[in-house]
């Protein structure tokens, strides 16, 4: 079943054909920004960030996926991933948008399918940025990542703060590591329309930098620019 989240107008930065999400297993929209941390970071107290909030439970996973990309890394660059989870056949595309006013968003698509093949619906998705190239796997991510759930007085689960270390193997041989701090809003318009410049100030002041998630990945992979 195809489930659609979406709060937002997004203004697309790709050409889609009509229908563009068609034999998508899940689309999910989401305000999201990105911080990358130093290795020995402490991620402070989330409780104080804003009285209508509360954190829940720490959630905690171990994650290996496949990531996909054309040789010259044109995904990357036009700030797209292409992933295949290594424990389940799923590929999840993640691509950058700005909405109508201006905000950082992400939409993310997971498509069903075997590791043999890239889904041709996921092919279809991508063939503005594409033009007809073949994509392969570039890499492999190892990721530890703990997820701190933000919920609102209601009990209803609205944004995560997600802590990743990642691990990343070229198809070369070579290896890299970084480290990131995602802010993932769904509530787009209440609470969570605040607690994205909230929780900017809590990791900025505690020695974090802004940054496009895009950007960690391409340089881990040895891209020489990133997409911005």
């Amino acid at each position: 079943m195809t489930t659609v989240d979406s709060h937002a107008q997004p203004v697309h930065q790709h050409h889609l054909p009509r229908d563009p999400f068609e034999g998508a297993h899940r689309v999910v929209l989401e305000q999201v920004e990105t911080f990358r941390a130093p290795a020995h970071f402490v991620l402070p107290s989330l409780d104080q960030v804003d009285p209508e909030i509360n954190s829940g439970p720490l959630e905690h996973a171990r994650i290996a996926r496949d990531c996909y990309d054309t040789d010259g890394l044109a995904l990357a660059r036009a700030g797209v991933t292409v992933q295949r989870d290594c424990d389940e056949d799923v590929w999840i595309v993640t691509m950058a948008e700005v909405s109508s006013v201006g905000e950082s968003i992400r939409r993310e698509v997971s498509y069903t399918g075997s590791r043999d093949a890239v889904p041709a619906e996921l092919r279809r998705l991508l063939e503005p940025q594409l033009h007809g190239k073949s994509i392969t796997r570039v890499a492999q991510l190892s990721t530890q990542r703990v997820v701190t759930p933000l919920i609102n007085r209601s009990g209803v689960r609205i944004a995560d703060v997600i802590d990743e270390r990642t691990v990343t193997t070229s198809v070369a041989g070579s290896s890299d590591q970084f480290r990131v701090i995602d802010v993932q809003v769904r509530d787009l318009d209440g609470v969570g329309h605040k607690l994205i410049g909230e929780l900017d100030t809590l990791l900025t002041g505690a020695g974090c930098a802004r940054e496009p998630r895009i950007t960690a990945y391409a340089r881990a992979f040895g891209a020489a620019a990133s997409s911005g």
